[in-house]
């Protein structure tokens, strides 16, 4: 619909867009005006049943009155002749029924006769009435044999005159034969019920709604034809122009003639900006050969140059390359020729720390050449891993195993350098933590650094704490390693993870290494399709975050 109404002629669209807007607005107005009109018919409907109710009042209230009179005779003896309040009232009942369709009731809990028998509507009502003496009138609408009906009903209170008939004693015959009600002065009588049907103002309204629409729509047919008409005179049809002028462009065709195709003053200077345009567009084209061969020769020289680079940057490239194989070559041989030689240092000073007992200066030198090769030694493993990951020669070999057997190794491992440095490590790992199906020796691996991370950058009398979560939407564990360090600025986050990287750089800085632990911890980490991050507060410590799923892949090269 929406592509259908793109393809109309601007003419068709706005003349459809005015109607559909005039449309809803008369829609709403029609509504409105419809609501108003059965408003009214229904208070005037009010106002009438009302004022008739009153007048019926006032007539049994006279008849009431003078009923004695009406019902004797010239000597002053009873003669019943039915004058009676609810005899007139019926008898007026019918003639109002046959010429508007009104029916009028005097009705009561007890009546006299059948026909002012309460149904069950003016039951309710006088209910109502009895209960609520401040209660004037009640209205309501409601079906009566598939006829919508107006109700209107007005309370009646016994008045002085009404006891002669309707007061005490309570069953005493009066002059119409009926035996009394024995009501008392003010006390509820009944009502006058009032009924009128709709048919006629739903009619009307019926009426009044086709002559809104039938308005309506010759409306909307003139309005939409001297809409149609002005813009297809004063837009469509120059724009029409225009785009012929347009498609001759399109085809070559820049030799067209100045003509004035409209008269409102936006379309004339569009016109002639349009001539205007096509006249430099001429110019433009007969000096456009000439320019075309000049950069034409200078794209062909600038290529020639770019090929050269080029060439040029591939066999750089091919340099760096051989390079870095060479350089990785290097260092992995290099690597694994000083693993011999310091673990054979490392041997030889266990066992002279162990069996040598002379003076306390040379046992200290001889523990600072252990410790040396223990950190020269970490360095060139961290070298291999790195090399090993840099050629994607890390294989997995996943096993069964529980990770809290793993953190009682590492606690083993590193309590002397805490016992050492002062500090407190403290380790939380759940009881009923799942068995992880991973490459143990990987996962120790990167926890192993980033504890050694922990321990270098936590000052003496700092904490460090090992927490492991399950995480059973993701199916993993998920561990944390917090220390009060001295923290990370935020703007470094993002590149510790990053190879041969210390946020503590330079010749000065106060920690060693060669940056390459969190490298390795990362890229073991998510070889097990893990992911870890840092979190951190300057002054105040850094959290270290991996996760790590229950069941790893088989085997990652």
């Amino acid at each position: 619909m929406l592509k259908r109404f793109r393809n109309m002629r601007i003419n068709t669209q706005l003349t459809l867009i005015v109607c559909i807007v005039v449309t809803i607005l008369m829609a709403f107005y029609i509504i409105f005006d419809l609501h108003l009109q059965t408003n009214e018919a229904l208070t005037n409907l009010h106002d009438n049943t009302a004022i008739l109710a009153s007048e019926l009042n006032a007539t049994t209230y006279f008849i009431s009155k003078n009923v004695s009179k009406l019902n004797t005779d010239s000597n002053g003896k009873v003669d019943y002749k039915g004058f009676i309040p609810s005899y007139v009232l019926r008898g007026v009942s019918q003639i109002f029924n046959i010429n508007q369709g009104y029916s009028f009731k005097w009705t009561t809990f007890k009546v006299r006769s059948p026909v002012n028998t309460p149904d069950p509507f003016e039951v309710n009502v006088m209910k109502e009435f009895a209960q609520n003496p401040n209660l004037k009138e009640f209205t309501g609408i409601e079906t009566v044999n598939r006829q919508k009906v107006y109700r209107y009903m007005q309370p009646l209170y016994y008045e002085q005159q009404c006891l002669q008939c309707h007061g005490e004693p309570a069953g005493a015959i009066d002059i119409s034969g009926f035996p009394k009600e024995g009501g008392h002065l003010g006390s509820f009588a009944g009502a006058i019920s009032i009924s009128v049907p709709l048919d006629q103002m739903y009619q009307n309204l019926h009426n009044r709604f086709f002559e809104d629409i039938l308005s309506v729509f010759l409306f909307l047919l003139t309005l939409s034809l001297t809409i149609y008409i002005f813009i297809h005179k004063q837009i469509a049809k120059p724009l029409t122009v225009m785009v012929s002028l347009a498609s001759q462009i399109g085809d070559g065709k820049l030799d067209i003639s100045n003509t004035n195709i409209a008269e409102n003053y936006e379309i004339r200077v569009l016109n002639e900006n349009f001539n205007a345009m096509a006249a430099k567009l001429h110019n433009l084209y007969n000096n456009l050969e000439a320019t075309v061969d000049e950069r034409t020769r200078e794209l062909q020289n600038v290529n020639e140059i770019l090929n050269a680079h080029q060439e040029s940057l591939c066999q750089i490239n091919a340099k760096l390359t051989k390079a870095s194989e060479v350089k990785s070559e290097f260092i992995a041989t290099m690597s694994h020729e000083l693993q011999t030689p310091l673990t054979s240092i490392i041997a030889y000073t266990e066992i002279i720390m162990e069996k040598y007992n002379g003076d306390k200066q040379t046992t200290e030198y001889i523990y600072e050449v252990y410790e040396s090769a223990h950190h020269l030694l970490d360095l060139i493993t961290d070298i291999l891993d790195f090399s090993k990951i840099e050629k994607n020669k890390i294989q997995l070999h996943p096993t069964m195993f529980v990770f809290s057997e793993m953190t009682e190794v590492l606690a083993k491992v590193f309590h002397p350098l805490i016992q050492k440095n002062h500090q407190y490590l403290t380790i939380e790992v759940p009881p009923d933590l799942p068995v992880i199906v991973a490459d143990k020796n990987k996962i120790k691996q990167a926890l192993m650094n980033l504890l050694s991370n922990a321990i270098k950058f936590t000052p003496p009398e700092g904490h460090i704490h090992l927490r492991a979560t399950y995480l059973p939407e993701l199916e993993s564990i998920q561990v944390s390693l917090s220390d009060t360090g001295r923290g990370i600025e935020t703007t470094d986050l993002e590149r510790i993870f990053d190879k041969f990287t210390q946020v503590d750089s330079g010749t000065t800085r106060e920690f060693s290494g060669l940056g390459l632990g969190l490298a390795v911890a990362k890229h073991l980490i998510e070889l097990h399709g893990g992911s870890i991050w840092a979190e951190s507060v300057v002054e105040y410590g850094s959290t270290f975050y991996f996760t790590l799923p229950i069941l790893a892949p088989r085997t990652i090269k």
